[in-house]
């Protein structure tokens, strides 16, 4: 199965930089075993969106989800529409799913940006540092903040390994020895994507945010010259309005369902769209 979403694309790179991605014909998988309870991480592609009966309990991707992953504690289906705007999940509520949008953004202005701030790739003393400044700022988000704290800790470190593996950078921005913003770029098949870009809550509205995207466009433009650079997002989200004034534009708007076990879920809903 041809995969033409550059949002799909890009998020099964990820499993294929240190997991597996497998096509089963009639449907994509995208795993990483290294982080089980990351749904983004672990789920499956359609060709086109599915009906209600085909998730209804015993249907027909659920049956196919449930035999890919038999000791997940969620279940995300996502389909190849990369204009998926007017797709209605409510008939799918009932069955305990709920729609997760993504904006889809394409780096278009090269117009270099001026700012007081300096970001610069981190040290590898410094992961800790961004472990810390990732937990403050999606943790208290999240319906089980245990649960998202572990996700988390499992893949910043798997940032880590991608990094030192040559596969993408990861920059910060410091004020007075502290880190206050951060975010990484990934390259992988032709794409790059930007991963987890966040600033400390104490620090918002004072620029740091775009001065980082605009720090990080340029390296993958030096890096990665032929590449589209993209960034993802919440539709309507204030991450979208900061990357619209950064330079990207949109170019897709894809939608896919998640059902999780409220019991063991690891992250509510939507909770990874904020980190690009």
């Amino acid at each position: 199965m041809h995969v033409r979403s550059l949002a799909l694309r890009t998020e099964i790179m990820f499993a294929a930089m240190d997991g597996e991605v497998v096509d089963r014909g009639d449907y994509v998988v995208a795993r990483t075993p290294s982080n089980p309870t990351f749904f983004w991480g672990n789920f499956i592609i359609l060709p086109s969106a599915p009906s209600v009966s085909e998730c209804e309990p015993g249907g027909r991707w659920v049956r196919a989800f449930q035999r890919e992953f038999p000791e997940a504690k969620h279940l995300l289906v996502a389909w190849d529409e990369p204009h998926a705007e007017a797709f209605d999940a409510k008939p799918f509520a009932p069955l305990g799913f709920v729609p997760d949008e993504t904006s889809l953004l394409r780096f278009a202005d090269a117009t270099p940006r001026a700012s007081a701030w300096e970001p610069r790739h981190l040290r590898d003393d410094e992961w800790d540092a961004a472990f810390a400044l990732l937990d403050r700022a999606m943790t208290p988000l999240n319906d089980s903040a245990d649960g998202y704290k572990r996700f988390l800790r499992i893949q910043v470190e798997r940032y880590r390994r991608l990094v030192a593996r040559g596969l993408g950078a990861w920059f910060g921005v410091f004020e007075g020895g502290a880190l206050v913003g951060t975010c990484g770029v990934f390259s992988h098949d032709g794409l790059c994507r930007f991963q987890t870009v966040a600033v400390d809550q104490t620090h918002r509205r004072r620029g740091i945010c775009s001065a980082l995207v605009d720090h990080v466009v340029r390296h993958a433009q030096q890096r990665w010259p032929s590449q589209p650079i993209l960034i993802g997002a919440a539709p309507a989200s204030a991450a979208e309005r900061i990357y619209l004034r950064a330079g990207f534009e949109p170019i897709e708007h894809t939608v896919a369902l998640l059902f999780t076990d409220k019991q063991n879920t690891p992250a509510r809903p939507g909770s990874r769209r904020t980190s690009g």
